[in-house]
């Protein structure tokens, strides 16, 4: 009878220890979108309880460096594990604090009017300004080429239609933040290219597979081979790579070419997988475990509170009866504890 009683106890913890530690995996694995200032304490309960691995600020509410700096530190004082605080702070129309921080110009402005030594300083000053108020992580720069007035979509983020323009640039942005603590991810991967349709409303298709060797990619290659510590992917699809799935869901791009090939060693964000893109093509939490087995470390979603509790639980769910994913999102971790 004894011995009975010792297996049940030991079932019934080990269950209970399996359970919290699946609930706090998929935490882990996602940056979610901020959007309330000041931050309310059931964002800090949700953080907190599911180990968000980072937040990233956006809206209105965080127009002021002061309120991003304010959340930030709350933030901090209520949680135990270490966090990603990321901004989009590329410049021109793109620069999401606009009060109390150094407002840079568009890159393409930068490309024209500055020498990349000023370029260099300009990104250090920002970087500065971004560490000081507890930013970690900065989605920017882009990489991705202007092709003339075709893609609207970039515009004026693009430092050009000269790919080793775009690079050299780039490159002052990834050095000046690197020096600063602040990680910046280049994007969009493998590049947007000559589409005209924003990813924010529906799908970009990527149909020219020799522009996109022979120009949209060069930037990135060397941002890679000079140590870029991280990116993004685009959620754009290129039929002559993958049918199916954008970047930011294609195993195809993501781990047998970005990583096998090109052999990046460093973070991979997706794109929000709220965007419409993905939001008219998949399901979200579909979405998200291809996200994972692409091999994308960190998945950005940026919906209400009370969307992503569900979508936790229902993930929550999936997880725990998949231990290849489980096995994929340890990885994650292990790859972006490193950065942190």
């Amino acid at each position: 009878m004894n011995y009975i009683f010792k297996i049940i106890c030991f079932l019934l913890l080990t269950t209970a220890t399996h359970a919290e530690l699946t609930h706090n995996l998929i935490g882990k694995q996602l940056i979610i979108g901020i959007n309330n200032y000041p931050i309310h304490q059931s964002w800090i309960t949700f953080i907190k309880e599911n180990h968000i691995s980072g937040v990233i600020f956006i809206s209105d509410a965080y127009k002021d460096a002061n309120h991003v700096k304010e959340a930030i530190t709350t933030i901090k004082k209520n949680i135990n594990h270490k966090m990603f605080f990321c901004i989009d702070q590329e410049g021109g129309k793109v620069n999401r604090i606009k009060k109390n921080m150094i407002q840079l110009p568009a890159a393409n402005t930068i490309a024209k009017h500055y020498s990349e030594k000023e370029a260099f300083n300009l990104y250090q000053k920002q970087a500065k300004e971004l560490a000081t108020i507890g930013i970690n992580v900065n989605f920017s720069p882009v990489l991705d080429i202007l092709y003339d007035d075709a893609n609207t979509v970039i515009g004026s983020r693009s430092y050009g239609n000269n790919p080793k323009i775009v690079f050299n640039y780039a490159k002052q942005a990834i050095n000046a933040s690197l020096l600063e603590n602040i990680l910046p991810v280049i994007k969009h991967f493998p590049g947007h290219g000559f589409t005209s349709i924003d990813s924010h409303t529906n799908m970009p298709i990527h149909k020219d597979i020799f522009r996109l060797i022979k120009t949209d990619i060069v930037p990135f290659k060397k941002s890679i081979r000079i140590g870029a510590p991280a990116i993004m992917a685009a959620h754009i699809l290129y039929p002559r790579i993958d049918k199916q799935y954008p970047a930011s869901l294609s195993e195809e791009i993501i781990t047998r070419y970005l990583i096998k090939d090109l052999k990046f060693e460093g973070i991979i964000f997706s794109d929000d997988i709220s965007m419409g893109a993905i939001q008219k093509n998949f399901k979200i939490n579909d979405a998200i475990i291809k996200t994972i087995e692409a091999g994308i470390h960190q998945t950005i979603i940026i919906t209400p509170l009370e969307n992503l509790v569900k979508i936790v639980k229902r993930m929550d769910s999936k997880i725990k009866d998949n231990k290849n994913l489980r096995d994929k999102i340890k990885q994650n971790i292990q790859i972006v504890e490193k950065f942190k």
